[in-house]
């Protein structure tokens, strides 16, 4: 990531130190019910340390999240979302109700719903058009297998 000349100085101006996130050494990682935070593969026992991670508050779903060891770094934490995919058995839409059950992190049943007519006239258009997969990220404009080359109902 480039930063301006004006970001840089503001960053310094305030005493934060630019980053990449390969300076990012420390981790969190699984341990026993809970995780535990590590520096390479040593675990970190400093209480300090400790409470700033934890005050960060990298969510639980996300995956190979790293923390800056520096507490004045522009940069203090990242990691990669963990995801569920969604196929069309996972959803049921009538009368613009949209209900999802799908199994989430852990195993645990997630079972929710929503009202949004709009959004149920979507869904209810892929799957006429035979998306088996719902809410990804479309590569371009148009669906391919949209009998009206477009995605809008």
């Amino acid at each position: 990531m480039s930063f301006t000349a004006h970001e840089n100085a503001a960053m310094r101006k305030v005493g934060l130190r630019r980053v990449s996130a390969d300076d990012l050494q420390m981790e969190h990682r699984r341990w026993a019910r809970g995780f535990r935070y590590v520096l390479a593969t040593d675990p970190i026992h400093d209480d300090r340390v400790l409470t700033r991670l934890k005050r960060l508050a990298a969510p639980l779903a996300w995956q190979n999240v790293r923390y800056s060891a520096a507490t004045n770094a522009h940069l203090q934490c990242i990691g990669a979302r963990g995801a569920t995919t969604l196929n069309a058995h996972n959803l049921s839409c009538e009368d613009g109700v949209i209900a999802l059950k799908f199994t989430g992190k852990s195993g645990k049943i997630v079972e929710t719903q929503t009202e949004d007519t709009k959004l149920a006239r979507w869904i209810e258009h892929f799957a006429d058009v035979g998306s088996e997969r719902l809410f990804r990220r479309p590569i371009e404009d148009r669906c391919s297998s949209c009998p009206r080359r477009a995605c809008a109902p």
